[in-house]
């Protein structure tokens, strides 16, 4: 009987360790704001809205560009720090997203411009 206890807490112990070293193995990675991001649907004050549909952020390791109606948004240089990615435009002014969520396929940002909180849910794709 002590054999057989001692047996069955061993593969307990060892199927427990297998288990729990292959997940640290298989830990995923940050996902990477670089690439080119598609709106797929966006929001104005908390409201769904249509007018902005074919917007697209596209982030290279040091440059961003949109074509939200913004002057100076192409090719503007951003930092990403602490979930907070700003932009710099023309003269100086500074733009701020809040990264909500990130994976490897979907971003959710959230902003404020001209006194305006928007949401945007961007799909990766190809450029």
């Amino acid at each position: 009987m002590r054999i057989s206890y001692y047996l069955f807490l061993f593969f307990v112990i060892i199927a427990y360790s297998n288990c729990t070293s292959d997940s640290a193995v298989n830990a995923k990675k940050p996902a990477s704001i670089e690439g080119h991001w598609e709106l797929v649907e966006a929001y104005r004050s908390g409201r769904k809205t249509e007018s902005l549909g074919g917007t697209y952020f596209t982030f290279t390791s040091d440059k961003m560009s949109t074509n939200l109606p913004i002057n100076g948004a192409i090719d503007s240089p951003y930092k990403n720090q602490d979930n907070i990615i700003t932009q710099t435009i023309v003269n100086d002014i500074k733009i701020d997203y809040t990264i909500q969520d990130l994976t490897a396929d979907n971003l959710r940002l959230n902003t404020k411009l001209r006194g305006v909180d928007f949401s945007f849910l961007l799909e990766r794709k190809e450029k």
